[in-house]
């Protein structure tokens, strides 16, 4: 089995081709190396340095391999707002994808998965999003993304693409010999890393939300996902897909997710320091999120979230200081 991986040699585009490869695939990345790395990616992976993009470039490595599936890593997440972010989350999400999406029809490979996120569902509610969730988009990610899940659901009807669309929230932890998750960056948020930063003592407060909510400690659910974990969802979607073919949509979560409050107590320990945090309007860290219900990929796929939150942030820890570490969720 051969798979095209778009995007994959950023943080979790590496995770999911070392898993690819680890399930016995032959494994091409196709990225242009805005926010990855080619280093990450294991040595077995074919690279080819290009915008995902560009009709002709993408075009010629299609043509060089009989691809059983393509996967799409490329989309970006939210944004602070601004024409700014506007204009490049509909050229990276939806154009850029269009033109890829024309260039894989055209070259007859026509099983495709998209990752999506949760943006196109509106603002975090507090329900749990299912597979049939209804779609309310209200910025600019989450419109974009919805406008290529529409193209597909087109191109399954006119072109017969088979397609599975995969969304799911925040990503943490770190494989053994893998990068650590991204820094916050062009207006992006990840709590993880506002977290670690100030255990690691590079950042003096934690911004916390002012929201109280019905866990034990008061704070919010955090649904944090291992890397390792979605890189082998991913996997296992794209068996499903070259097995049965058609349109799916799964929702990755974990089954229990832990509050803000456990995350900051985790990394307390281990940067054997106290985190000294602030609430204040607008912090993301600990404010309402979306949250997965896990059931639907465990029906379909046999797939479910291993990892501990604890082993999350340690994983993590570790390939923020470059320390490498037996992990039972190592390639």
């Amino acid at each position: 089995m051969r798979a095209l991986i778009l995007g994959g040699a950023g943080y979790i585009g590496s995770a999911v081709a070392g898993r690819f490869l680890a399930a016995g695939w032959d494994v091409s990345v196709a990225d242009a190396l805005y926010s990855g790395d080619r280093n990450f990616l294991p040595k077995a992976v074919k690279f080819h340095h290009c915008d995902c993009g560009m009709m002709d470039a993408v075009g010629s490595i299609v043509k060089e391999a009989a691809f059983d599936v393509a996967i799409s890593l490329t989309s970006l997440g939210r944004g602070c707002g601004g024409s700014e972010v506007v204009f490049r989350n509909y050229h990276n999400n939806f154009v850029a994808t269009y033109y890829l999406l024309q260039t894989l029809v055209e070259n007859r490979l026509r099983k495709f998965v998209f990752s999506s996120d949760f943006s196109v569902y509106g603002p975090p509610t507090g329900r749990q999003i299912t597979d049939a969730t209804a779609k309310n988009p209200s910025d600019s990610s989450g419109r974009s993304l919805h406008a290529v899940e529409a193209l597909l659901r087109d191109l399954s009807v006119s072109c017969n693409l088979d397609y599975t669309v995969v969304r799911y929230g925040s990503v943490g932890g770190a494989l053994r010999g893998g990068p650590a998750g991204p820094k916050a960056r062009n207006g992006l948020r990840r709590p993880l890393s506002e977290l670690l930063a100030v255990a690691g003592g590079s950042a003096p407060i934690l911004e916390t939300a002012k929201a109280k909510f019905p866990s034990a400690d008061g704070t919010a659910p955090m649904d944090i996902l291992h890397v390792a974990d979605v890189a082998d969802a991913y996997v296992k979607i794209a068996c499903e897909l070259a097995r049965r073919g058609g349109e799916r949509e799964f929702v990755l979560a974990g089954e229990t997710p832990s509050s803000a409050g456990e995350f900051v107590r985790l990394a307390e320990a281990i940067g054997r320091r106290s985190i000294q945090t602030k609430q204040t309007d607008g912090a993301e860290f600990g404010s309402d999120q979306w949250r997965g219900d896990p059931r639907g990929a465990a029906a379909a796929l046999g797939w479910r979230s291993r990892a501990t939150a604890k082993e999350i942030v340690e994983s993590e820890w570790r390939a923020r200081r470059g320390n490498v570490a037996p992990s039972p969720f190592a390639l």
